[in-house]
């Protein structure tokens, strides 16, 4: 089935105006690099965690 590129222009006209409205919004902006930063911090806090059990078992010379 041939898709009609009509269709391809609406959606991505819809995906830049879509686009445009968000980055006009400095609150979904500051919100978008809360949520990443927060997801590097539990992954720097499980590497440590990792880090804290192998100083330990080195410690213990297990």
């Amino acid at each position: 089935m041939k898709t009609d590129p009509g269709d391809h222009r609406h959606t991505a006209t819809q995906l830049l105006a879509d686009a445009d409205r968000r980055l006009a919004d400095s609150h979904a902006i500051d919100a978008a690099q809360v949520h990443a930063t927060l997801a590097v911090a539990a992954a720097v806090r499980d590497a440590s965690a990792v880090l804290e059990q192998l100083t330990r078992t080195i410690a213990r010379g297990n």
